[in-house]
């Protein structure tokens, strides 16, 4: 529609004139030797300013022009290109779609792509929550592995941003990690949150079955496993151990909750392979 717009506008003022002066110029260089009639002149002329029209059209329909006329264009394209996104857009498009219609709108408002890119990895914890039941093993694993680097960066930021990531009942104020963890740490987190949404039973299509839910012998191990670490914990941390899952999260002193939660999940992992998916993932969704 653009470049629709942009040829009405210049045909008229640079293209016609321009093509018309060119296609003169031609004809005469092609015919000046001979003694053509005034309908062989015509037709030089009118080829010569049809092919220069056409090579006019077509540089304003390339994706040079598309994008200096549409800065958006790139944008999107770069928006689209992020790890979760490429992961959400191949395996999950229902939730793709979502994400991406609201980014749309936001770049079509000329809204920066770094604030747009920033407001959709407020997500990423979001859903990963929601995905981890549903992971495969191995999916899991790497995440909740992922999430302990960023933990222990943001602890040297600010102990409440520790917190409010990992404790979704502090009721903490969604932000972007990317604004306070190293580049590698941000990006090995997404790159694990785009693994997960891969490997899950919800995506499509469905990785190869390697998760069944934990039977009565796995839960009672998990739990045999958290109470363990629980009590090793309790002599340094007190009470705090258990209120970390709860809702007096919030109220416990942040320094105190996030090396809580950064030894409790360094334990957690510590565990054999099927009890550490499991403790993890009821930790790290709670």
């Amino acid at each position: 529609m653009k470049t629709l717009l942009l040829w009405m506008v210049l045909f008229p003022v640079f293209i016609g004139p321009g093509s018309a002066v060119v296609a003169g110029i031609v004809t005469w260089a092609m015919t000046r030797r001979q003694r053509p009639q005034d309908g062989e002149l015509v037709r030089h002329f009118l080829v010569v300013m049809a092919m220069l029209s056409l090579v006019a059209a077509g540089f304003l329909s390339s994706d040079w022009v598309a994008r200096k006329l549409d800065p958006s264009i790139e944008a999107r394209e770069r928006f689209q290109a992020m790890p979760v996104h490429v992961a959400l857009r191949q395996h999950m498009p229902f939730e793709w779609e979502r994400i991406e219609k609201a980014a749309e709108a936001d770049l079509q408002a000329r809204i920066p792509l770094v604030v747009v890119t920033a407001e959709s990895r407020k997500l990423y914890p979001v859903l990963a929550r929601r995905l981890l039941p549903f992971g495969e093993r191995d999916a899991a694993l790497a995440y909740a592995e992922a999430v302990l680097p960023v933990l222990q960066e943001l602890r040297a930021v600010d102990p409440a941003l520790c917190v409010g990531f990992a404790w979704p009942k502090a009721a903490a104020k969604p932000f972007d990690l990317n604004a306070h963890l190293a580049a590698d740490t941000a990006a090995a987190y997404e790159a694990a949150v785009a693994r997960l949404v891969t490997m899950n039973e919800l995506a499509t299509p469905k990785p190869p079955p390697s998760f069944a839910p934990p039977g009565s012998n796995q839960l009672q191990d998990m739990q045999q496993a958290y109470r363990a670490i629980r009590e090793a914990m309790e002599p340094r941390y007190g009470e705090a151990v258990q209120q970390l899952h709860t809702n007096a999260v919030g109220t416990l002193d942040p320094k105190l909750a996030c090396g809580a939660t950064i030894e409790l999940l360094s334990r957690a992992l510590q565990e054999k392979p099927a009890v550490a998916r499991s403790l993890t993932t009821e930790l790290l969704r709670t």
